[in-house]
């Protein structure tokens, strides 16, 4: 005779075991471990690396990855990826990495979007810190809890990525300068291989300086000149993550306002080559042939870096054969 198995729920309370009624059998389950995303977080803490940013230690850091960048305080905007556990199960409760959807947290609002303990720990990071951060109830989410997710009086464990830090400048001059600052963060993270951070420093030093128009001519020619240079940084992290439509339209918004840099041409033929696009790869590379030369040195770099197919299709008659290919092409290193 076929054996059915009926399964039955009790109504408790979020954090107690569930008996599930199972054929004749009971078993006890806790109701998070029936979550499809959640995850054992083992505690790998020991006291010797542990850091206490409260007197009465009840909100700790232990860094697993030490940051390269500049530290973050409270007066920044940051970007964080974070996964959440429930210290003592170790059950994942949210991640931003599931998500795959970064948070931004501005500390200067009145209300802010994360707990207390994140609030004292973050600014304590620096950029492309990796930490595990460690707080009691009384700096997470209080004697309540969070409904459904977090049980009351729960001590809550994190691991944080602080990606970016950023802060609001009032004159031009301030904005320039940390702008610059934000630029030199980004090719330092992107040389070390470490893109996506790279990615989010240049669109940190974008920010400071794209809408940047109330300022001296000095000034005003300076944003020009470092907007451009921020735009082609950012292409070249989309190309390195492969995200070609984004690559496009920053290369487009490059050669709108600087019609003959050939560096932006040259990455937008790249772009296409990728795509196998090579119709209008060639276009655009052709494109920029027709910009005036005059660096021997930018000549020779070009000639190297363009993609071989390119250069076929270049020397062929799309490009004008009354120049000589030594004066068809340069600019590509600013």
């Amino acid at each position: 005779m076929l054996n059915l198995a009926f399964f039955f729920f009790l109504p408790c309370a979020i954090g107690d075991k569930i008996p599930i009624f199972c054929g004749r059998a009971i078993l006890f389950l806790n109701p998070l471990h029936l979550l499809p995303s959640t995850k054992i977080m083992e505690n790998t803490n020991t006291d010797n690396n542990i850091i206490k940013l409260t007197e009465d230690g009840k909100v700790t850091k232990r860094i697993i990855k030490e940051g390269t960048g500049r530290q973050a305080d409270k007066s920044s905007t940051v970007t964080i990826h974070f996964e959440s556990y429930l210290a003592k199960s170790g059950v994942k409760y949210d991640s931003s990495r599931d998500r795959e959807l970064p948070l931004t947290i501005d500390f200067t609002e009145d209300e802010s979007k994360v707990i207390k303990g994140w609030e004292i720990a973050i600014p304590t990071m620096k950029i492309g810190e990796v930490a595990e951060i460690t707080c009691s109830y009384k700096y997470g989410y209080g004697v309540e809890g969070l409904y459904p997710l977090v049980p009351p009086k729960s001590k809550i464990r994190a691991q944080v990525a602080l990606l970016s830090a950023w802060h609001r400048m009032t004159t031009p001059r301030e904005r320039l300068d940390e702008a610059l600052v934000k630029k030199e963060e980004g090719s330092m993270f992107f040389k070390s291989g470490e893109i996506d951070i790279a990615l989010l420093a240049y669109i940190a030093a974008r920010r400071y300086v794209i809408d940047l128009w109330d300022c001296s001519p000095e000034d005003l020619k300076e944003c020009r000149l470092l907007t451009i240079a921020i735009q082609l940084n950012i292409s070249a992290c989309y190309m390195k993550l492969r995200k070609w439509a984004d690559a496009v339209d920053t290369l487009n918004y490059v050669l709108e306002r600087d019609p003959k840099n050939v560096k932006a041409f040259y990455r937008l033929g790249q772009v296409y080559m990728e795509q196998l696009e090579y119709d209008q790869g060639i276009l655009v590379v052709n494109e920029g042939l027709t910009v005036r030369i005059y660096k021997t040195e930018h000549k020779q770099m070009i000639y190297k870096k363009i993609d071989p197919l390119c250069l076929l299709f270049c020397s062929s008659s799309i490009a004008n054969p009354r120049r000589s290919s030594s004066d068809k092409y340069s600019g590509h290193i600013e």
